[in-house]
């Protein structure tokens, strides 16, 4: 069961192909292999090598409904799988990212997690003590050359949606991963209820800073963003949760992260993170208000590597989604769409408020449409 992956190389651009057996997932055939829906990631790490991550659905014709396994496997330049993990059980289990440290060593992995799925060959099933929910976000520390479990945890709060994509979306989980020095940075959402505590974890005898947080402040799930700072060691230095409670179920589901350093080889100054929200989002004292009523917009904020706190917020309203950031010198580009509409409202710092009509009478505002945002890195205004 091969498969050729194609990855650029550096800055010689040159083209790496690599045949990779998808065999430790249980699939005998290329048609098994399709018919369960493999969502797929690739990263290029050192020695040539190839880290492959993702998931895949349980069984044959997948829906909605049915459950999946995540999975994170490392091959050699020639594709023999060198080690794998795969996470199985429960109902959604899946890895969103997988960054390698700066000397190689290390992969550090997130995504979300589902009842007793476990991580092969660390303490307490690959998992530290904690929160276990139907879905709990996870961080893993995995040794890049064997894939050994240095140390892993589940973050996020016990209450448990219905296994679903749906359920797996609104519920904990992280999807950003930043890895800089000696900090590890995560971005997501956790899913909780007034009734429920949701905690953040540290590794097995790491310190742990960070306080558990309350649950939502209605009788229903809300969701609220996050980003926290682990250290290497699996310690929780600190974390921020953004949201608002407002009606029923009020959804904030995290999204992309990036970095931003003053200068060439500094350390990370800023974090950089955006939140896909229904209402008025808050976080750390700033508010971002209700841009475009009724409907979901997006929320892009900056916080202080240092200590979390806030710096700027920026709303971007009619239907946006960021979907992917990324910093260049000064600028973060933020690239996403709008899912109804071809109007973009922009609201930033110092009233910096641009609005980009493209409607007309031929597509109306049931188009979609792709954009992509500049951002002052410094201020949060629009470029």
């Amino acid at each position: 069961l091969q498969h050729v992956l194609a990855c650029l190389m550096g800055g010689s651009m040159a083209a790496l192909a690599v045949n990779v057996s998808f065999a430790f997932l249980g699939y005998a055939t290329d048609a098994d292999l399709r018919q369960h829906g493999v969502s797929l990631h690739v990263v290029a790490v050192g020695d040539g090598a190839t880290v492959l991550y993702g998931s895949a659905y349980v069984s044959p014709q997948p829906t909605s409904f049915m459950p999946k396994r995540g999975f994170v496997a490392r091959a050699a330049r020639d594709g023999t799988l060198e080690w794998s993990h795969v996470l199985d059980g429960g109902c959604w289990n899946d890895f969103n990212a997988v960054v390698e440290s700066a000397d190689g060593y290390d992969l550090y992995a997130v995504g979300v997690v589902s009842g007793g799925a476990r991580l092969d060959g660390g303490p307490a099933g690959g998992f530290a003590a904690g929160v276990v929910g139907l879905h709990d976000a996870f961080v893993a520390r995995l040794d890049a050359a064997t894939g050994r479990v240095r140390w892993s945890l589940r973050l996020g709060g016990a209450y448990n949606r219905a296994c679903s994509h749906w359920g797996s979306q609104y519920d904990d989980n992280a999807g950003g991963v930043i890895v800089d020095g000696t900090s590890v940075y995560v971005s997501g959402q956790v899913g909780s209820q007034r009734s429920t505590m949701v905690t953040f974890g540290a590794a097995p005898g790491a310190a742990n800073a960070c306080a558990p947080r309350a649950g939502g402040s209605t009788s229903y799930v809300e969701n609220d963003a996050f980003v926290a700072k682990y250290g290497v060691d699996g310690a929780c230095h600190w974390v921020r949760t953004g949201g608002h409670a407002h009606g029923s179920e009020p959804y904030d589901f995290g999204g992309p992260l990036a970095a931003w350093r003053e200068g060439a080889g500094a350390d990370v100054s800023l974090l950089l993170s955006a939140a896909w929200v229904l209402h008025e989002f808050a976080i750390d004292g700033l508010t971002c208000d209700d841009v475009s009523p009724d409907t979901y917009e997006t929320t892009v904020f900056a916080l202080s590597a240092r200590d979390g706190s806030a710096v700027w917020l920026a709303c971007v309203g009619d239907q946006f989604r960021a979907s992917a950031l990324g910093v260049v010198d000064d600028v973060l580009v933020v690239a996403g769409w709008g899912q109804y509409t071809r109007r973009l409202t922009f609201v930033g710092a110092g009233a910096n408020r641009t609005v980009l009509d493209e409607r007309d009478a031929t597509h109306g505002d049931m188009t979609s449409r792709a954009a992509l945002l500049g951002i002052d890195v410094r201020r949060g205004g629009a470029l």
